[in-house]
């Protein structure tokens, strides 16, 4: 005559194999959920701005070069608010570029809105010449001593 064995003793063995290898795959999920997070595809849009390498296409900087606002910038005497529009309308179509050239746009705004006339024409930045404030220097205080 064969043995039984207990109902429970074989029941209780394969649920806890098959609970080990549901955790290893909800950690397996989970962990995958966050390195697509990290790497921001799905939700991070690409503009295909980028070659596979991360470096940005000759073609693309070219064509933000040859655009109004590029040329414009980069006269003399800009008008400044020309500038920001038309920067501003150009990239209302690239919202997620990030090309050296949006780059530069935007320090280029951040930097000549300190050199502005009345008009907004921008002005070149004051001449700074380190020989001339190299004679003047804090005086001491006098009559203080350290003790």
């Amino acid at each position: 005559m064969q043995k039984k064995l207990p109902f429970g003793k074989t029941s209780f063995r394969i649920s806890r194999y098959i609970a080990i290898i549901i955790l290893l795959l909800v950690i397996l999920l989970l962990s995958s959920i966050y390195a697509i997070y990290q790497t921001g595809w799905p939700w991070k849009k690409s503009t295909g701005l980028q070659n596979k390498n991360g470096k940005e296409d000759l073609a693309c900087e070219m064509k933000h070069k040859n655009s109004a606002w590029f040329r414009s910038m980069n006269k003399p005497n800009a008008d400044y608010f020309a500038v920001k529009k038309s920067f501003d309308n150009y990239f209302a179509d690239h919202k997620w570029d990030e090309s050296k050239c949006h780059e530069f746009g935007e320090v280029w705004i951040k930097k000549k809105i300190f050199y502005l006339d009345k008009n907004g024409i921008v002005q070149n930045p004051p001449p700074f010449y380190p020989s001339a404030r190299a004679s003047y220097r804090t005086p001491f205080p006098t009559g203080v001593t350290a003790s």
